[in-house]
């Protein structure tokens, strides 16, 4: 029996894994009060996970913190421009009726653009995780992504759904291991995509 508690045994391969899911997910909830600074603790929290993923060395807290500091104004900003999006759609699809015959112009219009700013931020925080470009590069890159890999946002946005539904039955698991599992499981779907343009990739 000793095989299975010796640091390559199974029992201690999952028990580390829920350590440092309920870390994360902690320190993602901690630093996520503002809610302005939602952007910097999410690409945090991809950046340590993107190293659990690729099997690397793993300070949780240290990492998440060193990230959180590096990115902090660019996933500021991200974020903030991500908000405004989602905000001035959401307007505008409230007030639908009131365009009256052009209602369904506007509709038309609208949906492109939510799913075109739902791509965007599928990719935009794991690449800012990893990778160092401008604001502007960083969203042009998660959009190119997104377009060439549509099916593999709609595969995140199923896990958010599937997530979001255990979370509703289990409502403790939110404050657990909800989001930091919930970024692990889209980091493995992203992950791959972003791999497949990492330089020296083949």
């Amino acid at each position: 029996m000793k095989w299975l508690f010796n640091t390559e045994g199974i029992i201690y391969k999952i028990m580390t894994a829920v350590y440092q899911m309920i870390i994360l997910n902690l320190l993602w909830c901690i630093t996520s009060i503002p809610l302005i600074t939602v952007g910097a603790s999410t690409t945090a929290l991809y950046y340590v996970i993107g190293k659990i993923a690729r099997k690397e060395e793993v300070h949780e807290i240290k990492d998440f913190y060193k990230s959180f500091r590096e990115n902090f104004k660019q996933a500021t900003c991200i974020w903030m421009i991500l908000c405004a999006a989602y905000v001035m759609i959401y307007t505008n699809l409230s007030f639908l009726e009131k365009y009256g015959s052009m209602g369904g112009l506007m509709l038309a219009v609208q949906l492109p653009v939510l799913v075109q700013v739902v791509i965007i931020t599928v990719f935009v925080f794991p690449l800012l995780s990893r990778y160092e470009s401008s604001t502007i590069g960083i969203i042009k890159a998660s959009w190119v992504l997104g377009i060439k890999h549509v099916f593999s946002c709609f595969g995140t946005l199923a896990i958010v759904a599937a997530a979001a539904l255990i979370a509703r039955t289990v409502p403790g698991l939110f404050l657990l291991v909800f989001i930091s599992f919930t970024a692990f499981a889209i980091y493995l779907v992203v992950g791959r995509v972003m791999e497949k343009y990492r330089p020296g990739a083949v």
